[in-house]
């Protein structure tokens, strides 16, 4: 319960997502970047790191799903990929890699960013 209200908003903030994807569609924007998980969340209770990955996993499928139907190139950015739960990693480079022939729109997600 504790973490409920802040994943709900991260969920939210992941369905915002899809809807921006469409406006850049519609205003013929080439490229939007989206920045999803810095260094510092890793600091963060270890549950709701958690939370986030599995959150991360289940949001990567609606994003491919949108990319295969609208044709959005997904590049991830992660800057210490060590760091990602495996099927994590694994579901963001299948992401990438199932979109890359695309052109439509690029679409980068930055992941374990930092400055």
């Amino acid at each position: 319960k504790r973490y409920g209200a802040k994943l709900q908003g991260h969920e939210a903030g992941g369905r915002k997502l899809t809807q921006v994807l469409q406006w850049c569609l519609d205003l013929r924007i080439q490229e939007v970047t989206c920045f999803a998980f810095s260094t510092e969340n890793w600091n963060r209770d270890p549950r709701e790191v958690n939370m986030l990955m599995a959150s991360f996993l289940r949001q990567s499928e609606e994003i491919e799903k949108q990319a295969m139907i609208k044709h959005i190139r997904v590049q991830c950015i992660i800057s210490e990929p060590e760091s990602l739960p495996v099927a994590v990693f694994d579901a963001l480079t299948r992401l990438q890699n199932r979109t890359m022939e695309f052109s439509r729109l690029t679409l980068n997600i930055c992941i374990s960013y930092g400055a």
